[in-house]
């Protein structure tokens, strides 16, 4: 196929298909990720369409930026109680 982005081809199959790709290497560029569709699917998905499927994998694994920062006093606390030498402002 040499249509670009097929409907098929929407964020979420995407996601699924590179999963294991980010998984095993978070820095994995965007360029390369088009490629290793377009090496095993025969067709090539758009640069916007494989960043957002990456940043999905991405939150998949590690949650959203908001959530992360909602968890950062937590972290902070535990981190001052298990050492009492810690400073946090």
């Amino acid at each position: 196929m040499s249509k670009k982005d097929h409907y098929q081809f929407d964020v979420k199959f995407i996601a699924n298909i590179i999963s294991t790709l980010v998984m095993n290497k978070f820095s994995m560029a965007v360029p390369s990720i088009q490629d290793e569709i377009k090496l095993h699917y025969k067709y090539k998905v758009s640069y916007d369409k494989a960043w957002v499927a990456k940043q999905k994998v991405i939150e998949h694994l590690f949650s959203s930026h908001k959530e992360s920062f909602e968890k950062l006093p937590r972290l902070l606390s535990t981190i001052k109680e298990s050492n009492s030498r810690t400073f946090v402002e």
